[in-house]
């Protein structure tokens, strides 16, 4: 997913600059469809069981296990963390990003796409990695604290110690995505707080909180921007100043604070 997000940074942005933004997406969505054919001729839909989950098959699945993932305070917990954790990157990787550090850094759109796929490089590598380590050091909850708190550092650098040097820049947007790639650690947490059998169930409810703080909040960005504006327009679209986007994209640094807030409340590792 992450090689994917680094790739279509920069060549998108070129393809669109040469063909528009319309064609561009409808190639993209040929793409979709062909990727939906693949997986359905070549995808299996039941795998070979392996013996831990047939030793911990459960002979029905009811309603009650449904209420029993959302009765588990930790499930909510985690949940919550997970959006907060990872909306700054996709908020902030995918949409608002691109125009921040052009109006900051003074890069054009192909030089702000290729230092946006850093962040998706951090990310890549940091989730596996962090993973890694938690298993090696049995310690879930403690990488995922030290990291979001590196990440809360490296955006309030990016958004507000400009201007810097562009290996700098770089740096500091690989080490936000590679720091937040402990937000992955979630699953595991849940799924060793929860029954086994309910390994889907506790994974789906933790990830809805992604797609629905991301909806929520990209607009709330974009309303703080037009009500923030100015009335100054460049070739047809409006522009926004620096002061805007510090006060629009605050959002970011305060939900990774939150998520630490929330860590603290997350059931402490095993001995």
């Amino acid at each position: 997913a992450m090689a994917g997000a680094v790739f279509g940074q920069a060549p998108l942005s070129y393809a669109i600059s040469l063909i528009g933004w319309r064609k561009c997406i409808l190639l993209v969505g040929l793409v979709g469809v062909c990727l939906a054919i693949l997986c359905a001729l070549f995808l299996k839909d039941a795998p070979n069981q392996s013996p831990r989950s047939l030793q911990n098959q459960q002979d029905s699945f009811e309603f009650k296990h449904i209420l029993q993932v959302l009765r588990n305070k930790q499930n909510w917990l985690l949940t919550v963390y997970n959006g907060l954790a990872f909306s700054p990157i996709a908020i902030f990787g995918g949409l608002w990003g691109n125009p921040f550090l052009e109006q900051a850094y003074h890069v054009d759109k192909t030089e702000t796409a290729s230092l946006m796929s850093l962040v998706f490089i951090g990310l890549g590598l940091g989730s596996p990695l962090l993973g890694l380590l938690s298993d090696h050091l049995n310690r879930r909850r403690s990488i995922m604290m030290v990291n979001t708190l590196i990440g809360f550092l490296a955006i309030n650098g990016i958004l507000y110690c400009h201007p810097m040097p562009i290996y700098l820049l770089a740096s500091l947007l690989f080490i936000f995505g590679f720091s937040l790639g402990s937000f992955m650690l979630v699953f595991t947490i849940g799924k060793e707080l929860n029954p086994y059998f309910l390994t889907a169930t506790v994974v789906s409810l933790i990830n809805t909180s992604e797609p629905i703080l991301n909806g929520l909040t990209e607009p709330v960005i974009g309303k703080i921007l037009d009500l923030n504006w100015d009335g100054a327009i460049q070739n047809g679209v409006h522009v926004f100043t620096l002061q805007n986007y510090h006060l629009a994209l605050s959002i970011l640094p305060l939900y990774l604070l939150a998520a630490l807030g929330l860590l603290c409340f997350v059931k402490k590792e095993p001995n």
